[in-house]
């Protein structure tokens, strides 16, 4: 994985270390759990969307999304998790 460091000072860049902060376990969180300690640390749900849609990008694909029972659950990519193509199109919320 392509490691970047983004910029704490720029809204995407503080919603894009939250990500990662948030999803630092390795295990699945629903994504509206995620979005619920978003706003409440602050950051916008459209800021929150365009970040988690950059990082699951074919690029970087640093976060993976699956959608389960019409819940969506997103969870970090580590480095034995292969980026493969999602069997339907990515939506966060």
């Amino acid at each position: 994985i392509l490691q970047r460091r983004p910029k704490e000072d720029s809204s995407a860049g503080a919603a894009e270390l939250f990500v990662k902060q948030y999803l630092a376990d390795g295990q699945e969180h629903a994504s509206d759990d995620m979005l619920a300690a978003a706003l409440a640390a602050g950051i916008k749900e459209n800021t929150l969307k365009k970040t988690r849609a950059s990082m699951g990008s074919k690029g970087t694909r640093e976060v993976i999304s699956t959608q389960i029972d019409g819940q969506w659950f997103c969870k970090l990519r580590n480095a034995t998790t292969p980026a493969v193509e999602p069997s339907e199109p990515e939506q966060m919320f």
